[in-house]
């Protein structure tokens, strides 16, 4: 015996048909962009941050390289990163062969030129030497 074939679907004239313009459907990401994890093309058209491209481009992994890239200490001489190995001289340090420059600098040197006094100061600090500092004794 065969069975009876199944009854037509009957859509009653009060039911709402949605179209296509009139679904409000939430923006999903088209794309992830490339770089700094987040950012991502959503199909509405619009950039903004992603959660989900974040994790998926290893956003926690980023967020910890840079973290590593700004941890310097400092020991009163030199900040290092031990991330790194980078380091700098501590800018909280005195340094301790500060020299004042006075005038008496132009006095003692006979110069009444800048350029006079940067060769005098160059070779009485050993920076320079030769023929020309053989004016000054040096």
């Amino acid at each position: 015996m065969n069975a009876p074939p199944p009854a037509p679907v009957v859509t009653v004239a009060s039911e709402a048909v949605a179209t296509p313009e009139q679904v409000n459907e939430e923006p999903f990401v088209v794309e992830c962009y490339e770089g700094t994890p987040g950012p991502a093309l959503w199909s509405d058209g619009t950039t903004s941050f992603s959660q989900w491209c974040f994790d998926q481009l290893g956003g926690e992994r980023y967020l910890e390289g840079e973290r590593q890239a700004n941890a310097f200490e400092c020991d009163g001489v030199t900040c290092r990163n031990p991330y790194t190995g980078g380091s700098y001289p501590d800018p909280a340090a005195i340094a301790s062969d500060v020299e004042v420059r006075s005038r008496a600098d132009a006095e003692a040197s006979g110069c009444a030129t800048g350029g006079c006094l940067e060769a005098y100061r160059a070779c009485r600090d050993g920076l320079v030497s030769g023929d020309g500092c053989a004016y000054w004794g040096f």
